[in-house]
């Protein structure tokens, strides 16, 4: 009884992260840094609105373990599988997608069964309210556009972060009906 959009949903969150990096790097590279304002402030922002989410999951996943206490087995699989978990955070930026994932029973493996229950996942929607779509999506689609603006043009690099940023805000916003 897997539920096997934890997986699409990481693999989102994992491509709206990298792709908001690299549109980072592409963004601070560009030879108009020094001679645009607007440019430069995008940068800046860029790096704000990769930088805070990033820290504001890792509270969060800091947190987790004194969020179910009453879960004898989820509390258990945390002290066993912190390690997953904390690769899981790392590779997406976000606490909520890894933990859909550790708790979607995919493919038999113990390593996605950590004993979260629905109601308890659903407790902790609030963090993919704040860390991913308030601190993260909204301000990065507000950087993409403001880069294409600011150098007259819409890379790729800038077309596929805003399709991920989108993406990830609508996989958010559909998960709540």
């Amino acid at each position: 009884n897997g539920k096997y959009v934890a997986v699409f949903i990481f693999a989102l969150h994992f491509y709206d992260f990298s792709s908001d990096i690299l549109l980072c790097l592409e963004i601070w590279s560009h030879p108009q840094i020094g001679h645009n304002v607007l440019l430069y402030a995008v940068a800046i922002a860029s790096v704000v609105f990769l930088v805070v989410p990033y820290v504001s999951n890792w509270y969060y996943a800091a947190k987790i373990q004194s969020m179910i206490v009453d879960n004898k087995f989820a509390t258990t699989w945390f002290e066993s599988n912190s390690r997953i978990f904390t690769m899981l955070v790392a590779v997406t930026g976000g606490c909520y997608p890894s933990l859909q994932l550790i708790s979607s029973n995919v493919f038999g493996a113990t390593m996605f069964q950590s004993g979260l229950t629905p109601f308890e996942l659903r407790q902790m929607s609030k963090i993919r309210i704040i860390s991913n779509i308030c601190l993260e999506n909204i301000p990065q689609l507000a950087c993409q556009i403001l880069y294409g603006v600011s150098v007259d043009s819409f890379s790729n690099g800038v077309i596929f972060a805003l399709i991920a940023s989108l993406l990830s805000i609508l996989s958010t916003t559909m998960s709540f009906w």
